[in-house]
């Protein structure tokens, strides 16, 4: 399956980041779909004394290997065509795919031979959809819980008379209009709607099947699967623990992530996962209400020893392991955090003399120093070195001048965008090595959530009945489909028109 991959230009400083993504949508015939991710299209880069405007958007490319090596070499000479060279290329993103990361012959191993000092990026949003799957896959209630949802909606798939049933019931019940939702492996928020949309229709789904289960077994089987404290129960739970993981997943996905809030919207969630392990969030408080004495809104339910605060802890405690494991404290992403200056208004004069110095220890051993990489082709071991991209001792000496140049001058520090561009515009002789690294950080590669999109495009162009659409009208169907500017459909129209002798408009 291809990579989706996503590129990011800094005009200023000619570094290029792409994200490609995993496999899991690679079409048979092994295209690539490589989306060039810049505002207006378009990346001015400085060439000598002159300026060259160049144009970048989304294209597929055909990789006939889809392997590591094919992908690295189909993006490679696809850049090389754009005029950009490998060594520019100083971040990839992936959700960790092997053919993505393996150490020897995964693409970033491949491109990593053209500049040492290129970072592979595994998305966050990836990582945070593993911190959940693999939490759930190790409480068994949430996998039946699963697997109770994924039945309720092939149930009403297959009836569109069972679903306007349903729905007629929600109507008089005042319950929402919604139909059961799929669970879908690949999409990150796909398990929160599903439960969302079962739980505001709780009512009703009870109801319907309390009426079908006289002649369904099917309903009979579905009533006694969820008219039980431990589906209910579990339900409530996963309400306020998915909650605040989902908005962290949409943060992760937004087309500008600000680095520097990564750090601060993982603790939020964490704090709001311990009120959940600790039975005070809104929907468990809510349960006590809704289900007493054995029923719940009027409907009998079965109860068991089913222990849900033991439940509950031991999926928070899974979820909050594995943030803490694939989030680290201080890695080269959140060290970027610190760039954005946003807390030293209100630190003390110690304090901000020692505020991100760990941060940028990190950043100057990775940007600081000389890196060299070794493979081995046909048995012979051949080596890559890049120089250091920033001098540590002057980067050290600029970042304590930064800090109160940026206090002294009351820059604002709501975007981290927006304070280097004016560190940029006033002070750019004074700090050369920053300047680097916050192009480096505003460039960097954090997610492959446009990848995603771009694929979700391309599964609605390319159906079952247009599967032999060539990769150049793929490319123009899927510009069209994501153009951010509004097609005017009568110019459209007007230039198709004129460009030949259009029989249907000679027809009487």
């Amino acid at each position: 399956m291809p990579p989706k991959k996503k590129i990011k230009i800094d005009p200023n400083q000619r570094k290029l980041s792409f994200s490609p993504s995993n496999f899991e949508d690679v079409d048979k015939n092994n295209n690539a779909l490589v989306e060039l991710d810049n505002k207006n299209n378009t990346s001015t880069v400085t060439e000598g004394q002159n300026k060259v405007r160049r144009e970048f958007r989304q294209k597929w490319l055909e990789c006939c290997n889809a392997t590591g090596v094919g992908i690295a070499h189909a993006v490679l000479d696809e850049m090389m065509k754009r005029g950009v060279s490998a060594k520019q290329i100083m971040s990839l993103g992936s959700d960790g795919a092997s053919a993505m990361t393996g150490k020897e012959k995964g693409a970033a191993a491949i491109m990593r031979r053209s500049n040492p000092h290129m970072h592979n990026v595994h998305c966050v949003a990836h990582k945070l959809a593993l911190c959940t799957s693999q939490a759930a896959e190790k409480v068994p209630m949430i996998k039946k819980h699963q697997q109770i949802l994924t039945d309720l909606y092939y149930y009403f798939k297959g009836s569109g008379k069972r679903e306007a049933r349903l729905h007629s019931i929600q109507e008089v019940l005042d319950d929402p209009i919604l139909t059961v939702k799929e669970i879908h492996s690949v999409r990150w928020l796909s398990y929160f709607n599903a439960l969302t949309a079962v739980w505001r229709t709780l009512d009703s789904l009870f109801t319907y099947l309390a009426e079908a289960s006289v002649q369904d077994p099917k309903a009979l089987g579905l009533k006694k699967k969820i008219a039980t404290y431990s589906f209910i129960g579990t339900s409530y739970m996963l309400m306020d623990s998915m909650a605040p993981l989902t908005v962290l997943s949409q943060f992760f996905q937004t087309e500008n992530v600000d680095v520097a809030l990564v750090k601060v919207k993982l603790e939020q969630c964490m704090d709001e996962l311990q009120e959940v392990r600790e039975m005070k969030s809104p929907y468990l408080l809510k349960l006590k209400e809704d289900l007493t004495n054995n029923h719940f809104r009027g409907h009998e339910v079965v109860t068991s020893n089913f222990d849900l605060k033991k439940t509950t802890e031991a999926f928070v405690d899974n979820v909050v392991e594995n943030l803490q494991s694939r989030f680290p404290e201080t890695d080269l992403l959140t060290s970027f955090g610190i760039l954005s200056l946003r807390p030293i208004s209100f630190l003390s004069k110690q304090e901000l003399e020692e505020y991100g110095s760990e941060e940028i220890n990190m950043l100057c051993d990775f940007y600081g120093q000389e890196k060299t990489v070794t493979w081995k082709t046909d048995g012979v071991t051949e080596t890559a070195t890049s120089q250091p991209i920033v001098n540590i001792s002057e980067t050290k000496t600029e970042w304590s001048f930064l800090k109160k140049v940026v206090l002294a001058e009351k820059y604002p520090r709501d975007k981290m965008s927006t304070l280097w561009q004016l560190i940029y515009r006033y002070h750019k002789d004074n700090f050369p090595n920053m300047l680097k690294l916050a192009a480096l950080a505003m460039t960097s590669a954090v997610h492959t959530a446009g990848c995603e999109r771009g694929f979700s495009v391309q599964n609605k162009i390319l159906n079952k009945a247009r599967n032999r659409l060539t990769i150049s009208k793929q490319n123009q169907l899927i510009s069209v489909k994501l153009c951010p500017v509004p097609i005017d459909n009568e110019v459209v129209l007007s230039i198709w028109k004129h460009k030949k002798e259009r029989r249907v408009y000679e027809m009487k």
